[in-house]
């Protein structure tokens, strides 16, 4: 068997195959055999079925056919090996059945999909900024206030509803797309939090309403709106108050913290000051994320590839699965009844799905290449690491959650994978350049230490 180099267009790699007469023959009797093993034709024991009988059961092509894939596997493999290739998708074998002939050699030609080629900047040219945020004495009030929320008990008031309550109501939300045609969707019971940041057409519309009121909410949504169903479309939600709760806020003291936090305190400035803590912790935790999904987002800008139609496509069919998983788990329907009644035109579904796959598809490319670049892989032992550590998170053995791992393949890929792109961002941020700026936030940005 050899092979020979026909070419490349830009990701397929075409490669001749060649078998001399003599493999084939012997993959062909190979498979004559193996065809008498496990055929049942009357009047013949296994095994013993003549090759004339099995031709006219079967067909000779058949046979040629089976035993031309019979020799393939490995001699792809070889190819692969023979130039150095890295698949992306399934090698596609093109012969003619037709053309073969017990005697005389066999060729056929194979593309193979591989690794698109990838232009990566260098990496000490990328230069991000990392804030060093300072927490303020309103940033800490924040928080607490949030415990205090968070701690509080509601008691049901038989009075106008008042800014920091919560009301149950029974809510059905029109959805008005662009011809002004009106979707109804009726929604479950839910409570409004009045303190909580909502919409300012809907507090005001509940605010100063009884019990049994039915009052409306009307709004233009934002075309830059997370929930792309959504964006730029008119609703409607028409409420029924059902109940007024008004929120008791409780004191912070050391014996409610130890009741709700399972931690001790000394008391409410010890608690204070460990808050601070925190805070310092986890804002400089999201300015480090920050900073690192703004040097991935630069070195996909810079990087030069065209994401191959496989990938892209395996990519939409993954969205597209988990939205069709979503709409019957959260909906009971079908992808395009849900699309239907969230007036989604289909149309711009599948542009927003393409767009955010190849997004997705070419982050994952970029850091494949960074990864190959610099020789990165995960070794035995930061596997068994990082199980030990998970073991110790969960209260669990480590012995036998290593056995878990290795007894399903798509557990231990799926944690290899988390290693391997930790590992290659960890790289790239050793290597970028990063400006630490000195800016304090706004108590706006502070967030929910309790999330």
């Amino acid at each position: 068997m050899k092979t020979e180099l026909l070419g490349q267009e830009k990701n397929i790699v075409k490669v001749k195959i060649e078998f001399t007469a003599e493999e084939f023959a012997v993959s062909l009797q190979k498979t004559l055999q193996e065809i008498a093993e496990r055929v049942k034709i009357p009047g013949f024991r296994k095994g013993r079925v003549s090759r004339n009988v099995i031709e006219m059961r079967l067909g000779r092509e058949s046979i040629y056919d089976e035993a031309f894939w019979k020799m393939l596997p490995k001699a792809m493999d070889q190819a692969i090996a023979d130039y150095g290739l890295i698949l992306i998708d399934t090698p596609i074998a093109d012969y003619k059945l037709a053309d073969v002939r017990e005697g005389e050699s066999l060729s056929c030609e194979v593309s193979f999909e591989v690794s698109p080629e990838i232009t990566l900047p260098e990496l000490d040219e990328i230069e991000v900024e990392r804030q060093s945020p300072r927490v303020t004495e309103d940033m800490v009030e924040d928080v607490l206030k949030l415990y205090k929320k968070e701690f509080s008990t509601l008691k049901t008031v038989e009075r106008a509803a008042a800014e920091g309550d919560v009301l149950s109501v029974s809510c059905v939300s029109h959805v008005f797309d662009s011809d002004g045609k009106d979707t109804e969707h009726p929604l479950q019971d839910q409570d409004v939090d009045l303190s909580a940041d909502i919409r300012a057409e809907i507090k005001n519309a509940l605010l100063g309403k009884d019990k049994g009121d039915s009052v409306s909410a009307e709004f233009d949504v934002e075309s830059e709106f997370a929930d792309k169903n959504l964006a730029g479309k008119k609703l409607r939600h028409d409420f029924t108050i059902l109940e007024i709760k008004e929120r008791v806020i409780p004191e912070l003291a050391p014996e409610l913290l130890k009741e709700k936090t399972g931690e001790n305190y000394e008391s409410f400035e010890d608690f204070k000051t460990k808050t601070r803590e925190r805070l310092e912790i986890r804002l400089n935790e999201d300015a480090t994320n920050a900073a690192t999904n703004a040097a991935l987002n630069d070195l996909v800008a810079k990087s030069e590839l065209e994401v191959p139609a496989s990938i892209l496509k395996k990519q939409i069919d993954r969205l597209t699965e988990r939205d069709t998983a979503n709409a019957r788990e959260r909906y009971n329907l079908t992808l395009d009844e849900y699309l239907t009644r969230f007036s989604i035109n289909k149309a711009s579904y599948d542009q927003t799905t393409r767009e955010s796959a190849e997004a997705m598809a070419r982050r994952t490319l970029v850091l494949d290449a960074v990864g190959e670049a610099n020789d990165i892989n995960i070794e035995q032992e930061e596997i068994d690491a990082e199980i030990d550590a998970m073991a110790k998170t969960y209260g669990a053995e480590p012995s036998k959650l290593r056995v878990l791992f290795h007894k399903e393949e798509d557990r231990l890929r799926t944690l290899v994978n988390e290693l391997y792109y930790k590992k290659v961002i960890k790289l790239i941020m050793e290597k970028v350049k990063i400006r630490d700026v000195d800016t304090p936030l706004s108590n706006a940005q502070s967030g929910a230490e309790g999330e």
